[in-house]
């Protein structure tokens, strides 16, 4: 299964929306139960979100106390702006660039630290 950095996007706007105090439910995203799971596993393994994952099975589970972490917020501040998101994958789409979370987040911090909102301004980014 492939990783989905929309679908990672996605469910930490989703997990911030939910106001404190109260227990996210995951919704599909327009994803199999399994691809969500599977997102919220591998979120979890790199330190993008916090708490309890009960699975019952591949379309079976739910989680308790779920938040973003530190990291993950600083992934959700740096991907916030759609226009900047979308421009920074599509230049790296067209460019033919492999993004790792790691350069994708330095991709959106330096589009977001420039002030960029066109894709054009990205040219020299890749």
């Amino acid at each position: 299964m492939k990783r989905d950095m929309d679908l990672v996007r996605e469910i930490l706007l989703d997990i911030e929306s939910v106001p404190a105090g109260c227990d996210w439910e995951p919704k599909d995203y327009g994803k199999s139960r399994c691809e969500v799971l599977h997102h919220i596993r591998i979120m979890s393994e790199a330190g993008l979100l916090s708490g309890k994952l009960h699975v019952e099975s591949e379309d079976s589970f739910f989680v308790v106390h779920m938040r973003i972490t530190w990291h993950g917020y600083e992934f959700l501040d740096a991907s916030r702006n759609g226009v900047i998101w979308d421009s920074v994958k599509r230049k790296a789409l067209e460019k033919g660039v492999s993004l790792t979370f790691d350069s994708l987040l330095g991709a959106l911090k330096s589009a977001a630290q420039v002030g960029l909102s066109t894709v054009g301004s990205l040219s020299n980014m890749f």
